[in-house]
């Protein structure tokens, strides 16, 4: 089974979100948007799609603030050091989830709703 391959992007100075069809479009120089950001030509915050969806059908980037109501618990998705997408505690404590363990809800993400995280 293959798992899609999608980015978003927080740009830093417009502090907007790019989705994964701005970062494919191609710009004047002929490339994309994608590989000016890798170039460091564009300033963001790069994060992928992690392959699974919430409850409600959304898609889980890292970056992306999840509710746990079973467990009254906000969670924030990353890529762990050990090579898979996990969720962990706001306050970073030693505390992670994997995301195919529970049903969660996107609530937000770490740059636009960084007030979800206190």
């Amino acid at each position: 089974m293959s798992r899609e391959i999608k980015f978003r992007a927080w740009d830093i100075h417009c502090n907007h979100m790019l989705d994964h069809s701005d970062l494919i479009d191609v710009v004047d120089g002929g490339g994309s948007v994608i590989q000016m950001i890798l170039d460091e030509s564009i300033e963001c915050h790069l994060m992928q799609y992690t392959g699974l969806k919430d409850r409600n059908g959304v898609e889980i980037y890292e970056g992306d603030i999840l509710d746990d109501q079973e467990n009254d618990a906000l969670w924030v998705v990353s890529f762990s050091d050990r090579g898979c997408f996990c969720a962990h505690a706001p306050d970073d404590t030693l505390e992670w989830v994997l995301l195919d363990d529970y049903t969660f809800e996107v609530v937000g993400n770490i740059h636009e709703n960084p007030d979800l995280l206190k």
